[in-house]
């Protein structure tokens, strides 16, 4: 009787493995994962109408989101060129120093400066079509403003 208790314990404790826990160990889990790599621009809603993205300068903004950092680049109109007929485009980078995605809030937080002092300024953001797709809501009128994003290969 010994023996084959002895030999369940055994095949009991063998047959399970560090494999069967439903840990998210992996580094592709991890929530912050998703949003790696470049975003760019395809939809701009101000004050509840959705804004043309019609020129260059609009449609190129883009969202990029590294290990430690996110970059957010946009572009301005500037001058019209007349010799080469293109409107210039003025870029304007907004560098992110850390950030912090919390899938159970749907709170992207980035870390900026205010007169020296650091904080993590929280953003509403919702992540669709299978995390291909990022909306990013504007903190005082997030329903009526925001900004979709989609994520470039």
């Amino acid at each position: 009787m010994k023996k084959i208790v002895s030999l369940l314990v055994a095949a009991l404790v063998l047959s399970c493995s560090k494999n069967d826990c439903n840990c998210k160990e992996e580094k592709n889990d991890t929530p912050k994962s998703v949003l790696l790599g470049t975003w760019k621009i395809t939809k701009k809603v101000e004050n509840g109408e959705i804004k043309e993205l019609y020129n260059d300068c609009d449609a190129n903004e883009t969202f990029v989101f590294q290990e430690k950092e996110a970059i957010n680049e946009s572009f301005k109109k500037g001058k019209f060129n007349p010799y080469d007929n293109k409107l210039e485009c003025r870029s304007q980078k907004e560098v992110y120093p850390t950030y912090e995605y919390k899938k159970e809030e749907n709170k992207l937080y980035l870390e900026i400066e205010v007169k020296g002092k650091t904080y993590m300024m929280p953003q509403k953001i919702t992540l669709e079509n299978n995390n291909t797709q990022l909306t990013i809501y504007h903190n005082y009128d997030a329903e009526n403003n925001y900004k979709v994003y989609t994520k470039q290969k």
